[in-house]
This record gives structure tokens, sequence and C-alpha cells, in this order.
């Protein structure tokens, strides 16, 4: 098998970023769909890096972790790569590894980027996942919703500690600072060596929302083994001691198209068994008529949520993902039917959040009387009912 062979550049943040740390903090995440650990052969080296399975043959991880960087490994280069099963235990009996045959890095040069893995054969798909659009991104950093993070890392900031199950945290996604980087904050948890290209994600109902994967901590301390960065952002009021580390999001043009080749790449293989399909929610046949009135149902239920959560940037990419869908009557509405359904699902979710961070409004109403609540989590006076 022929391994694609890089040269390897150097960086600024080199020291911080040539080893591939756990979470610090975190909890133990066995069987976890998303993430895998990665072992690494170079040609003097070898680590552990961490991973985003986003299809059955299909890995992406943080390009330091495949090119090595900084002046002393501008000759060590990647020998063999292999892939444990997602959420795998370190300690696991069995775990069939399987084989790295391609790498592709987004961008090429390799500075602060992605890489997509191609694999020999299958792994073990349980969950279907969407990456993370730019919209998506800033409604999650402007709403402070909260993310996760996991990885197969170290888990002490003072000594090299492996725990034998993967790590996972909760953390926010926050406005960039000044070095053009997206950032997410936790505490008192932080991604650490060994945790770089571990997956930051969101749980939704019937997916999987990848944000991106980590690029290692935002140090200060290079005699630490995790971030200790602990400064103020833009002098925003804070509550607590957040510690920071930076991700790659993948939302990109480099980086769609390159997870494109890498499908592609999958498919012209025709020596080793093709990807399984990634999982979607059966959806039964429905005809034309039905699917327009679900349509127009789900459209006036946006309508008058917009009235209830003014200016929601979330609720306005729901509107906008709908408007957008293929409803003609000549078109295959396999695609309309499961979107209704998915965006109505993720309607009653948030609504049960927003009510808590949003000043919402509702009528009420008893008999020929009407009153108007605004507050957060509003509810009727005794007697009364939400006007429908």
């Amino acid at each position: 098998m022929k391994y694609k062979i890089f040269m390897l550049t150097s960086f600024a943040m080199a020291l911080c970023m040539s080893s591939a740390v756990a979470v610090e903090n975190g909890s133990d995440a066995d069987s976890n769909p998303l993430v895998v650990q990665i072992q690494l052969t170079f040609s003097n080296y070898s680590t552990t890096c961490s991973g985003a399975l986003i299809a059955p043959r299909i890995v992406v991880t943080a390009d330091h972790c495949i090119k090595l960087v900084g002046e002393s490994n501008k000759n060590n280069l990647i020998q063999s790569a292999k892939v444990a099963p997602a959420g795998a235990r370190r300690d696991g009996q069995g775990i069939t590894y399987v084989k790295v045959t391609d790498f592709i890095f987004t961008p090429r040069e390799g500075k602060n980027g992605a890489a997509f893995l191609v694999l020999e054969s299958s792994l073990t798909f349980k969950f279907p996942v969407r990456i993370a659009s730019a919209t998506d991104i800033d409604n999650l950093q402007a709403n402070k919703t909260p993310i996760k993070f996991i990885g197969y890392g170290t888990t002490d900031k003072n000594q090299v500690v492996y725990k034998n199950s993967p790590q996972i945290a909760d953390g926010e996604l926050f406005k960039d600072l000044e070095n053009l980087r997206v950032h997410f904050r936790s505490y008192p948890a932080t991604s650490c060596q060994g945790d770089s290209g571990g997956p930051i994600y969101q749980q939704l109902d019937n997916e999987l929302l990848l944000i991106g994967v980590i690029n290692g901590p935002w140090y200060v301390d290079l005699k630490s083994r995790c971030s200790l960065e602990t400064i103020n952002p833009q002098n925003i009021q804070q509550d607590k001691l957040y510690k920071y580390s930076v991700y790659i999001p993948l939302y990109t043009p480099d980086a769609v198209s390159d997870a494109k080749l890498a499908a592609e790449k999958v498919l012209a293989s025709t020596t080793k068994p093709i990807a399984t399909p990634t999982p979607i929610a059966t959806t039964p046949i429905m005809d034309y008529d039905t699917v327009i009135s679900d349509y127009k149902e789900m459209m006036d239920r946006i309508a008058t949520l917009k009235q209830r959560y003014v200016n929601n940037a979330q609720l306005l990419a729901m509107e906008k993902k709908m408007l957008n869908l293929p409803i003609g009557s000549g078109d295959n509405l396999s695609t309309a039917i499961y979107n209704i359904r998915s965006v109505n699902k993720k309607l009653t979710t948030s609504i049960k959040v927003w009510d808590q961070i949003y000043i919402t409004k509702i009528e009420c109403v008893m008999g020929n009387k009407t009153k108007k609540i605004s507050a957060k989590n509003p509810k009727c006076p005794k007697g009364y009912k939400v006007r429908a």
C-alpha cells in the first residue's frame, strides 16, 4: 500500500501542537459514535491523535497530527496510520484497527487546517453526521449554546496520564479575539495533548452536528501540558474562570470540496468493502397534497414563533432552510418530508431552551378577555389559555 508523502512545514505554534493531548477534567465516554483514536507512525516517531468519524470510511482530524511540524521534524515523514472503532477503549480486547490509505489536507499547505483520512475498510457508523455551516456556528456563538468536545489525549496537566475511555466535556463557542481563529471555552475542563483532531459537536435529535475538530489548546504557559489561558476576551463580563482552545471549522469551500474528494476515493475503491450508507430516518411514501399541507402547517408554526421570539437567529435560519426545500409537484419529496419532520422536532426541543433565555411574548385568552404576557418562560394566569 502506498502512502502519499508530504514535506513538513513549520509555523508559529509548532511547540504546542507537535504532539497529539486528552480532555482534562472530562468524563468517560465509552462507545461515543463520533470520536476515534488514530495511531500514527513516522520515520522516527510514533504518536496518537483523535479524530471524528464522519462516514464509515472517512475520518477528519487536525492536519498537524499527520504532518509533524517544526524544524526538527522536517525529515520525519508519515509512514502509516490506523484508526480504532468509534468510542473504543484503549484497553479494549480484540479491537480491529483499520488502515488509512489516503490523506487529504485542507488547506494543502497544512497550516492550522484539517486532514481527511480515507480508510481501507468500514468502521461501524451509528449516527448521521452533518458538518456545521457558518450560520450554525454563528448561532451557537450568539446564543452560547452548550457544545461538547471529546478526545483520547492526556488528562493531567502535570504528567502524562491516559485514561482507557475517551474523555468528554461541555463548553461553548465564543467570538474570535485577535488572531482570526475560532475558539471554544470551558471550565474546569480543557483539551489537552492528544485531543488534537477530536470532534467539537452538538447532539441533535436526528443527527450529530460536527462543529469542527480540536486544533490544540491555546497555550500561554508552555510548561503546562494543558491550556492555562485565563484572559478575559474583549473585556466581556464573566462569572467564572474559563480555559480556551482553538478549533477548525469545516464549512470552508476547500473543506467541503475535500470531504467530497474523500467520498469519491471511497467509491472508487473496488478492492475493499464499500461504505455502509449513512443511516437516515425512514420516510413513508406520502402524496403531494399531504406534504404541502404539512409544509404550510410548519411555516405557520414558524411565523407564530417569530412573533414570540423576535429576531431569533436560529429560528430565522430554520425558516430559510424550509423556504429552500425542493417541494415542487415534480420534485422528489423525500428530502422535504425528512426536513419538515426534523425541523418540527428541533423546534419542540429549542422552545424549551429559548423560553429560558429570551424575553418572549404570549397572548392569553379567557372568553372575551385577552392578556399579553412578556417574560422568560411566560405563563398564562389561572383560567386563561394561550391563544393558538
